[in-house]
């Protein structure tokens, strides 16, 4: 029953890190990055948003490339 819904948690870990990313660049206006340019501190929000997003969709690939999903 859940192989079936691993395609579907995969999208929505991509979309929880694409989140993460647009909060940042949202917040601190860093769409275009210049040359000699200072990146601002990213909070703990962005950090966790990001760092799960991308490790739940990672998994989950591997996941589906495993079992022929």
């Amino acid at each position: 029953m859940w192989l079936k819904l691993l395609p579907y948690i995969q999208f929505i870990c991509f979309i929880i890190f694409v989140i993460g990313v647009i909060k940042y660049a949202i917040r601190t206006k860093t769409f275009f990055v210049m040359p000699n340019m200072k990146h601002p501190k990213h909070t703990k929000d962005e950090i966790i948003l990001s760092t799960f997003g991308l490790l739940g969709f990672v998994i989950s690939s591997n996941l589906r490339g495993f079992l022929d999903i």
